[in-house]
C-alpha cells in the first residue's frame, strides 16, 4: 500500500511530498530501501508502484520503495543536475526519516532510481555514498549534462563500488538544444552520451549494464523497462 507522507526538508521547498511503499511483511520487514526520484512521473505515469509490488512479493521481501516528489520543473533542474547539497539531504536526513518509520533499516545496501535528469542525479548520488547506495537504475539519465562532465569526472573508488543499470532509446537523438526553465544545455544526444558514459565506467572498473530499446525519450518506455531493471537489482543483490 502506497502511503503519502510530508518530508520535513530542512531546504525550501518544505514540506516535501513523499510517497512510502512498504513489502507485504510491513515496516518490520524493511532493510533496504528503493530511493525512487521524479516521483510525479512514476507514481501518475508509469505505474511504478505495480511494479515494484511483484518483485517484493517475489525477490525483495525486505525493500520499502520511498518515491520523492521533485515539485516543479524549477526544482528539477536545482536538485538533480548533480546537486551536492541534495545528494547529502537525502542520505543525511530523508533516509534517517524512513529509519523513524523501518527500525530494521541498513546502513547501506540502497537503490538509487531516476529517469532524464533524475537519472542524472541518481548516478551521482551513488557515486557519493557509495557505502549507502550499492546500486542506481539510471533510465535514459541526462549524461550529456555539461559537456558529459559525470563521465570525464569519475572517481576512482574503492569496494564498495555502486553497480549501474542503464537504458537509453535508440530514438533519443536530440542534440544542442536548451531545456526550458533554466536552459540547460544539451549539447550531444543521449544515446550516444550514454553509451560513452556505460563504456567509461566499465573501463574504471564498475559493473554498469547498457540497455538500448527502442523508442525515445518518453515515460511509456520507462514503465516498460523498469520490471526488467528491477529484477536484475534484485538477482544481483
Amino acid at each position: 500500500m502506497l502511503v503519502e507522507h510530508a518530508w520535513p526538508r530542512p531546504q525550501p521547498p518544505s514540506p516535501c511530498p513523499i510517497w512510502l511503499q512498504l513489502p507485504p511483511g510491513g515496516a518490520a520487514a524493511v532493510r533496504r530501501c528503493w530511493l525512487v526520484l521524479d516521483a510525479e512521473f512514476y507514481l501518475n505515469r508509469m505505474d511504478a508502484p505495480a511494479a515494484i509490488a511483484e518483485v517484493q512479493q517475489q525477490f525483495a521481501g525486505d525493500v520499502a520503495a520511498l518515491f520523492v516528489s521533485h515539485f516543479g520543473q524549477p526544482e528539477r533542474h536545482r536538485d538533480y543536475a548533480c546537486n551536492a547539497d541534495f545528494s547529502r539531504l537525502l542520505v543525511q536526513d530523508l533516509l534517517p526519516w524512513l529509519r523513524s518509520q523501518c527500525p530494521a533499516l541498513e546502513e547501506g545496501g540502497h537503490t538509487v532510481i531516476g529517469l532524464s535528469l533524475s537519472g542524472l542525479a541518481a548516478a551521482h548520488l551513488a557515486m557519493l555514498y557509495p557505502k549507502t547506495f550499492s546500486s542506481a537504475i539510471c533510465q535514459s539519465p541526462s549524461f550529456w549534462w555539461e559537456s558529459e562532465r559525470f563521465r570525464r569526472e569519475l572517481p576512482q573508488l574503492e569496494s564498495p563500488r555502486p553497480r549501474f543499470w542503464v537504458s537509453v532509446g535508440k530514438s533519443e537523438l536530440e542534440s544542442r538544444v536548451s531545456h526550458p526553465p533554466s536552459g540547460l544545455f544539451q549539447g550531444t544526444n543521449q544515446l550516444e552520451s550514454c553509451r560513452r558514459t556505460v563504456q567509461d565506467l566499465q573501463r574504471a572498473g564498475y559493473a554498469a549494464e547498457l540497455h538500448e530499446y527502442d523508442g525515445g525519450h518518453e515515460t511509456a518506455c520507462w514503465k516498460l523497462e523498469l520490471p526488467s531493471a528491477l529484477k536484475w537489482l534484485s538477482a544481483e543483490s
